[in-house]
C-alpha cells in the first residue's frame, strides 16, 4: 500500500512571500515570537500564488528556511526598504554582507540576487552564506550552496 503524501501547508511572511511545504517548525523566543521558520522537506516559494522562477521543490528539496523580524537598530522591515535604502545598509549584487536581526540571527554572505514584487523586498539570496542563531548554532552552513532568505517582519500560518 502506498502512504498519502503529506498535505501542503503555507506560511506567509509579511512581505507577501509564501513558502508551501508540508511541515514546519517554528523558532520562538522565550516570549513566544517566531524568528525563524524552517519548513521540512520539499518546498516551494510563490508570492500571490505564483511559484518564483528557480524555487520549486527541486531548488529545495530538503527544506527551506530564513530568519523573521527587523534588523537589529531597525524599525523598517528589510521587505519595505528601497533599492537606494538597501545599497545605503551595503546590500547590494555581488557586496558582502553581515546582517544581524533584532533576535540574534546573523547572516554573513554574498548578495547574488534580490527579488522585489510590488514595490517589496521579499528574498534575498547569498552565496558562501552562513547563518548562526543567538546562541551560535548553525543554521545554514556554505557547502550546502545558495541560501534565500525570505524578508518579513513576521509570518503567520495559513
Amino acid at each position: 500500500m502506498i502512504a498519502d503524501a503529506p498535505p501542503v501547508k503555507g506560511c506567509f511572511y509579511s512581505s507577501g512571500l509564501q513558502v508551501r511545504s508540508a511541515d514546519f517548525v517554528f523558532r520562538e523566543t522565550s516570549k513566544g515570537v517566531v524568528y525563524y521558520l524552517q519548513s521540512l522537506g520539499p518546498t516551494q516559494l510563490l508570492v500571490d500564488d505564483t511559484l518564483l522562477t528557480g524555487h520549486d521543490i527541486d531548488c529545495h528539496p530538503e527544506g527551506f528556511g530564513s530568519p523573521v523580524g527587523l534588523l537589529r537598530g531597525c524599525d523598517t522591515c528589510l521587505a519595505d526598504f528601497s533599492t537606494a535604502e538597501l545599497e545605503q545598509l551595503g546590500v547590494s549584487i555581488d557586496s558582502e554582507v553581515q546582517l544581524e536581526f533584532e533576535s540574534g540571527v546573523r547572516v554573513c554572505g554574498r548578495v547574488q540576487n534580490i527579488t522585489r514584487h510590488t514595490g517589496k523586498n521579499v528574498l534575498i539570496s547569498f552565496s558562501q552564506c552562513r547563518v548562526e542563531d543567538a546562541r551560535g548554532k548553525l543554521l545554514f552552513d556554505p557547502a550546502w550552496g545558495l541560501y534565500d532568505m525570505a524578508v518579513g517582519r513576521n509570518v503567520i500560518q495559513g
